[in-house]
C-alpha cells in the first residue's frame, strides 16, 4: 500500500519539489505517513500545498483510510474477496467497516455543510472528505485550521476521540467500541433484553468493557484539557 501510494503521488509531489532523488524521499515518506496515521509533513503546512490536486488528496485519504481500518479487516477481506478463500468474515469486521465509512460519509456532510452555510470559508466537498479521514488520527491539512469554524473543529474533536479500528495504525478509543455502544443504546431504548449485531448476540461484559474504554478515555482527555487550561 506504502510502495503504491508513493508511486501515485509522485506525480504531484514532483511538482513541488526540485530534484528527482528528493521527490522519491517525499512521495515515500508521505506515503508511509499517511498510511500509519502519522501526520508528519515535511512540508510548512502540512499538505495544504495540496489542495486544489484532485489525485493526491484522493490518494492520501485512502492510505489513511486504508491503514485506519485495521490489518485483521484488511486480511479477512483479502481473504474472502480477494483470493476467494471460504472465510467467514466476523461481526468486528462487519462493524469496523460499517462504522468506519458511516464516520466518513457523516463527518464529511456535516463539515461541508457547516463551512458553506455557517462559516466565511468554503470547503469544497473534496476536502471536506479530506478533513473527515484525516481527523480520524492522521492529523494532515489541507487548508489553514482557522478557516474551519467551532463547529467544525468540534466535529474533529469527536472523530478523533472515536479514531480507527482494532489492530490498525490509528488512535482512539476505536470504531468497534463505539458502534457497540451505539447498538447498546438503541436495544436499551427499545426496551430489548437481548444485544444483537448482524443476527449475533453480544455478551453484557463485551459491551461493559466498550463503556470502561469510553468512561476511561474521557476522564484522561477531561483531565487534560484541564491541565492545559491551567499551564496554556
Amino acid at each position: 500500500f506504502e510502495l503504491l501510494g508513493a508511486c501515485l503521488i509522485f506525480p504531484s509531489i514532483s511538482n513541488h519539489i526540485e530534484g528527482k532523488g528528493l521527490a522519491i524521499f517525499y512521495s515515500v515518506f508521505h506515503s508511509i505517513s499517511a498510511f500509519c496515521n502519522a501526520g508528519f509533513s515535511l512540508f510548512q503546512n502540512s499538505l495544504e500545498l495540496f489542495s486544489t490536486e484532485l489525485p493526491f488528496i484522493l490518494v492520501i485519504s485512502i492510505l489513511i483510510f486504508v491503514g485506519g481500518i485495521g490489518f485483521p479487516v484488511i486480511f479477512e477481506v483479502f481473504h474472502r474477496y480477494i483470493i476467494k478463500d471460504k472465510y467467514r468474515i466476523k461481526v468486528q469486521t462487519k462493524l469496523a467497516i460499517v462504522i468506519s465509512i458511516g464516520l466518513v460519509i457523516i463527518g464529511t456532510g456535516i463539515i461541508y455543510v457547516n463551512q458553506l452555510f455557517f462559516s466565511h470559508h468554503e470547503l469544497s466537498f473534496t476536502m471536506s472528505v479530506f478533513q473527515s479521514v484525516s481527523a480520524r488520527t492522521a492529523g494532515f491539512t489541507v487548508m489553514p485550521m482557522e478557516h474551519l469554524s467551532s463547529a467544525s473543529i468540534w466535529i474533529i474533536i469527536l472523530l478523533m476521540f472515536i479514531g480507527a479500528s482494532p489492530g490498525s495504525t490509528g488512535g482512539g478509543i476505536k470504531t468497534t467500541t463505539f458502534g457497540l455502544l451505539v447498538v447498546a443504546l438503541i436495544s436499551t431504548m427499545k426496551s430489548k433484553n437481548k444485544i444483537q449485531i448482524y443476527d449475533r448476540e453480544i455478551s453484557h461484559q463485551q459491551i461493559f468493557k466498550a463503556l470502561a474504554i469510553l468512561v476511561a478515555s474521557f476522564t484522561i482527555v477531561f483531565f487534560s484539557f484541564f491541565v492545559l487550561l491551567i499551564s496554556e
